[in-house]
């Protein structure tokens, strides 16, 4: 058995990280942490995806011919430039788009999402809306009620609360209202809302850092990556990180204007692979610039020109790694296809 300082009634007192919530009373938690992502372990693969609306003047290409994929344990990052495309392409591979024409295939393990995709995944806005005067817990325990299956009985849903709350460090303002939260809070209480859902396929995130400084970011990836080494696939826009923080996650997507792909791929230490690829086309980063903002201007999406005579999305698609991407989602599929046919003939 484990005991834990957790906060309970008033009075009310300041917390680190601008939070502020009720002075401590004793309490006893009576399981032990455990987190791990439900049994779907899906493999999120898209093929070919664009996007098109209509303008007045006909339509306009938003994301043009997309190829990627997340496995289970990762962390992907979504950049470019603003206006780029980040925010419309996490909707469209979340199925939240109601207009326009979305073309191409978005599949989970070589096979159209169903209509318990929405169920599997999980979505965490920019905006960090919520109830101001429910508790943390108490938020994240609405969630789980009514986002969880029916049959799932309410003290295993409880137990699972207080699992997203271990994991996201909620636990020493778990009792504090809403509104008393600082930036970091809500931003960890809008992942925890939607982890409460426990999805078992991929959590897409819009922009986790938005609105925080460099330490509270930190914290926030770092808890992330905790997520992804739990088994959980995670997909997230993200917008000028650090050094430090690029290097957390395993793979990038990067986006130039249009929605063309700029890059997708490991990331890899010291974000050595992806260096690699654009030194090989030109574009050395010095040893003391930080990577994540070296790479879009050296696309042209920050002040300076672009560098080099091609547009990098021709070099793309001319690369190698390109063609490597489409061969792994194919074996991705394969594999994946593979695997259930298995499992359903020991069923039978």
């Amino acid at each position: 058995m484990v005991q834990r300082t957790i906060l309970g009634a008033v009075p009310r007192r300041k917390l680190k990280n601008n939070m502020t919530a009720s002075e401590p009373t004793t309490r006893l938690i009576l399981h032990p942490f455990s987190y791990r992502v439900s049994s779907d372990h899906g493999v999120f693969t898209w093929e070919g995806v664009s996007y098109q609306v209509p303008v007045s003047c006909g339509a306009r290409q938003l994301l043009s011919d997309l190829y990627g994929y997340v496995k289970p344990g990762t962390l992907t990052a979504l950049m470019g430039a603003s206006g780029a495309g980040k925010t419309t392409c996490l909707d469209v591979l979340a199925k939240r788009k109601d207009i326009g024409v979305v073309s191409g295939d978005i599949l989970v393990d070589g096979h159209p999402t169903g209509s318990d995709f929405a169920r599997s995944t999980a979505y965490a806005e920019q905006m960090d809306v919520h109830e101001g005067t429910g508790t943390v817990r108490e938020a994240m325990r609405f969630s789980a009620y009514l986002r969880q299956p029916f049959d799932v009985p309410r003290e295993e849903k409880n137990a699972y609360v207080e699992d997203m709350i271990e994991l996201l460090e909620l636990h020493d303002f778990a009792d504090a209202i809403v509104h008393s939260l600082g930036s970091e809070g809500r931003k960890r209480l809008t992942i925890g809302v939607e982890l409460a859902s426990k999805p078992g396929l991929l959590v897409f995130l819009d922009e986790p850092t938005s609105g925080l400084d460099a330490h509270s970011s930190r914290n926030l990836i770092r808890i992330l990556r905790r997520l992804a080494d739990q088994g959980q696939a995670i997909l997230c826009t993200i917008h000028q990180p650090s050094s430090l923080l690029f290097e957390s996650f395993d793979r990038l997507l990067l986006l130039e204007d249009g929605g063309h792909t700029v890059y997708f791929g490991d990331v890899g230490p010291d974000s050595c692979v992806v260096r690699e690829y654009f030194a090989r086309y030109g574009a050395v980063c010095p040893q003391d610039a930080n990577f994540a903002e070296y790479m879009l201007e050296a696309i042209g999406a920050g002040m300076a020109p672009r560098i080099g005579h091609r547009d990098w999305k021709d070099i793309w698609l001319d690369s190698p790694e390109s063609q490597l991407v489409k061969e792994e989602i194919h074996e991705l599929k394969r594999s994946a296809t593979a695997s259930k046919n298995k499992v359903a003939s020991k069923c039978t």
